[in-house]
């Protein structure tokens, strides 16, 4: 039997975790929305101009939009988002992550939620950098491709699976990710929610494998 996704694994939190909303359908409303404001709003020129420059890769322009739209958030199936481990909120969300601990997931203890500053701790801490490396290893997406957008999502270019994990440079992260990419309950998770997603999307999904080194617009 297939795995169904998570409906606990929350993706917006309201006050004091009064209402949490499911990450599933914030990933289902970002597609939707990113489908119907591409529809009315982007300008057809555009819309030529980068279908032509996608021609080859099986994929329309609205198409990637609203694929990258709907897995923007992916990497929000880690459990230091869904407990904000690295950071002051900790103690607000203790009670969820230990939900999470007595449903099977793995939560990191000890040096992992210690990450050193800088680049390490944004790996370890923001979940579109988690993202990134989610998308490369549940749909093949390249590091042109998918990556480049879900890593900007939040107005900074952060990837980490972009890069072959040094753990003499990143030692922390490194561990982190061959955590949480061998933790069952995770992996399962994330392969859950995007098959969900680009089953809802059917022909309106794109191939998240596609690159886009040919199809940078001027600015």
């Amino acid at each position: 039997m297939s795995v169904r996704p998570d409906l606990g694994i929350w993706g917006k939190w309201g006050d004091d975790g009064a209402f949490r909303y499911p990450l599933l359908a914030h990933l289902l409303d970002s597609a939707a929305t990113a489908q119907a404001i591409f529809r009315s709003w982007m300008p057809e020129r555009l819309v030529l101009q980068m279908d032509g420059r996608l021609a080859g890769t099986g994929c329309s322009f609205e198409q990637v939009v609203v694929t990258a739209a709907g897995l923007h958030d992916l990497g929000k199936i880690s459990p230091t988002f869904q407990g904000q481990l690295v950071g002051r909120r900790a103690g607000e969300f203790a009670a969820q992550t230990e939900l999470l601990r007595e449903s099977g997931y793995w939560i990191p203890s000890g040096p992992l939620l210690r990450p050193s500053p800088g680049r390490e701790r944004e790996f370890v801490a923001r979940h579109e950098v988690a993202s990134t490396v989610l998308l490369r290893q549940v749909t093949g997406a390249e590091p042109t491709g998918f990556d480049c957008v879900v890593g900007g999502h939040h107005g900074k270019w952060r990837s980490f699976g972009g890069l072959e994990c040094d753990p003499g440079t990143y030692p922390v992260a490194c561990e982190f990710y061959d955590r949480l990419l061998g933790d069952e309950r995770w992996r399962a998770q994330a392969d859950a929610h995007t098959v969900a997603l680009l089953d809802v999307l059917g022909q309106a999904a794109c191939d998240t494998r596609i690159e886009f080194d040919r199809a940078a617009v001027p600015i």
